[in-house]
Order: structure tokens, then sequence, then C-alpha cells
């Protein structure tokens, strides 16, 4: 028998935290036939305030490989909110992260290996995804990074 999703995250001991809410006049996310689009996320602390910081600047690789990790779990967030659970998840068809960093840090993609991960944890074969990282000057709130995805849904959802 396949372990769901709901059930991997269990066995790692994670809870997904509530979907954040819109912080303007987006969707979370737009399914197109049996694409979801999922808007930008950053991460957040348990009140679903955004963690902010500069890698390079205080911060450091680790502290943005949490990050991206957390950020995972809000995209997983808003999925679950959207479709009603994670087994609608056919695969994790892309991710682009924005790393907030100085000009002289180099460590985007190890930082979004937090997120990739993740993502492989808990959707297993499924999780795995093409991306694309890039170092941004700033970001919207302060936040240490914004990862969007692309997510295929199974056919029967």
């Amino acid at each position: 028998m396949m372990v769901s999703p709901e059930q991997r995250l269990r066995s790692l001991n994670i809870t997904l935290p509530p979907a954040p809410k819109p912080a303007g006049l987006y969707r979370p996310a737009i399914q197109v036939g049996n694409m979801l689009y999922i808007s930008g996320q950053g991460p957040r602390d348990s009140k679903g305030h955004f963690l902010t910081g500069k890698l390079g600047d205080g911060l450091e690789k680790n502290d943005g490989y949490r990050a991206a990790s957390n950020t995972a779990l809000q995209l997983l967030a808003v999925v679950k909110e959207v479709m009603g659970d994670l087994s609608c998840i056919d695969s994790v068809v892309k991710i682009v992260g924005m790393v907030h960093a100085t000009e002289d840090f180099k460590d985007h993609a190890s930082v979004l290996d937090g997120c990739s991960e993740l993502l492989v944890h808990v959707l297993g074969e499924r999780g795995y995804h093409s991306r694309s990282v890039m170092g941004v000057s700033s970001l919207t709130f302060g936040m240490i990074l914004q990862v969007d995805a692309v997510f295929a849904l199974k056919t029967s959802h």
C-alpha cells in the first residue's frame, strides 16, 4: 500500500502550517487543466509572520536551508487548502527560488535544497522536480527567500 503524503508528514513529525493568506490582489493558487500554479511563498514563523533577513549579512547557508524547508511547507499548505489533500499531487513540475542575498553570497542552490529535499521526503518520487534559483538584492517584506511552484495533479482530481 502506498503511503499518503499526509501519512509521510506524520511519520516525519511535521505538521503543515495554515495556508497563508494572499498579501495582495492575487490568488494563492490557480488551476489550469491538471496543472496547479502556486504563487510565491516565503518562510513564516508559527504566528504567520515572514522570516526576514539576507543571506551573507547575518544569515548563513544553513539558515537559508531551514527557511527553504519552511517555505516548502507553505507551498504544500496552499495545495492542501485549495485541493483538499496532498494525494492529488501527481508530481512537482518546477520550483523557482529567489534568495535574498548579498552580492558575494554564492550558495543559492544549497539554500534551495532545503525546499527540494522536503518535497522529496514528503512526496517521494513525485517530489522530484526541475528548478531555477537566483539571488536577489531585495524581496517583499524583507523575507529570506521566496519560492513559487508548479504541480501536476492526478487526473482523478
